[in-house]
């Protein structure tokens, strides 16, 4: 399914992608994710899901490119490691906002899996 060009984020201008505001967005789920609470970590989590679904979303001519860039950005920027590091993360938390959480996270996971970043965690 092709995102609506009417709807299109500020990361998108003039029909190019602008990979300094498609980074400050990913860059700001990531902090929410490297932060101590369940909560801020799923929000993260969860935001950051939707920003790489929408970028594989954007037409074919910007997708790859605007996909790469988050997934390159959340490698290169710690996101992966925490993001991998949550999936295995034993915590005092109740077991349903960890598992919530951990859902979240996996959810990610199976959108960043670039090359390059199976290549990482290979």
């Amino acid at each position: 399914k092709s995102l609506n060009m009417a709807n299109k984020p500020e990361w998108i201008k003039g029909g190019e992608i602008h990979p300094s505001g498609l980074k400050k967005e990913a860059a700001a789920y990531i902090k929410l994710i490297q932060s101590t609470s369940v909560k801020k970590q799923k929000e993260g989590a969860d935001s950051l899901y939707r920003l790489i679904v929408l970028t594989w979303s954007l037409e074919t001519k910007l997708a790859r490119d605007a996909a790469d860039i988050v997934c390159d950005y959340v490698r290169v920027n710690g996101g992966l490691e925490s993001l991998l590091s949550l999936c295995q993360s034993t915590t005092s938390e109740p077991a349903p906002e960890m598992k919530s959480l951990q859902l979240s996270v996996l959810r990610v996971i199976e959108q960043i899996m670039v090359a390059e970043n199976r290549q990482y965690i290979a």
